[in-house]
């Protein structure tokens, strides 16, 4: 299957949600689908741990995502198709990293990993450094919707409590990400302007209408 471009996946989702074992399974996917690229993942974890051995300094977690962000940057100026395996919980982190793909010229899509609370905290359990649940509540609370911005919404949703390993639904749900991909990638720009431009004039109706109708 050809693509013209590499592009940028922005994984969101809770800590221990599973998104580093679904980043693995696209990057796989991606691979072998797209040959002609290769895939990295960019973990913030690493890099947090290359900045603060053996500890979380909360006093460096600017450095960490400035860092995590050039390094996402230089990635897709290399041709890489870049998976970002971080929480993104915010919409400002995930316009962030559109924002980067945008000025490079790439296309940028989001996959939220809906794995439930009560489940990422049983998970986060097993791991060997477990990350204290009011720090994984507190992120749940605070979590954006993709409700806001046109831009800002999923081309798919996973939970990972809905699928078996090896049942087969897991790898459809990558081919229908990867076929989703292909249409969005090698579609004509001037189509994405004139949706663009679609959802824009939607908005601005809506805001008249609400105007005239606080006026009555």
């Amino acid at each position: 299957m050809l693509i013209k471009k590499n592009f940028l996946i922005c994984l969101a989702g809770l800590p221990s949600s599973g998104k580093s074992t679904f980043a693995q399974m696209l990057k796989e996917k991606f691979e072998k689908t797209f040959r002609i690229f290769k895939v990295l993942i960019i973990d913030p974890d690493k890099i947090r741990n290359k900045i603060s051995p053996g500890k979380f300094d909360f006093n460096k977690e600017q450095v960490v995502r400035i860092k995590n962000l050039d390094v996402i940057r230089t990635a897709l100026k290399n041709q890489f198709i870049v998976i970002s395996d971080d929480l993104n919980y915010f919409s400002s982190m995930r316009h962030d990293l559109k924002k980067i793909a945008d000025n490079l010229g790439f296309k940028y899509f989001i996959v939220h990993i809906t794995t439930p609370l009560d489940v990422c905290l049983k998970w986060n359990k097993k791991r060997g450094r477990p990350i204290p649940n009011k720090v994984i509540k507190r992120i749940s609370n605070k979590f954006d919707n993709f409700n806001k911005y046109y831009w800002d919404y999923p081309i798919i949703r996973y939970d990972h409590t809905k699928f078996q390993p090896f049942d087969g639904k897991t790898e459809r749900i990558i081919e229908e990400i990867i076929e989703k991909i292909v249409s969005n990638v090698n579609s004509k720009k001037k189509k994405m302007r004139n949706l663009e431009k679609i959802l824009i004039l939607k908005k601005r109706s809506w805001i008249l209408l609400q105007g005239r109708l606080l006026e009555n």
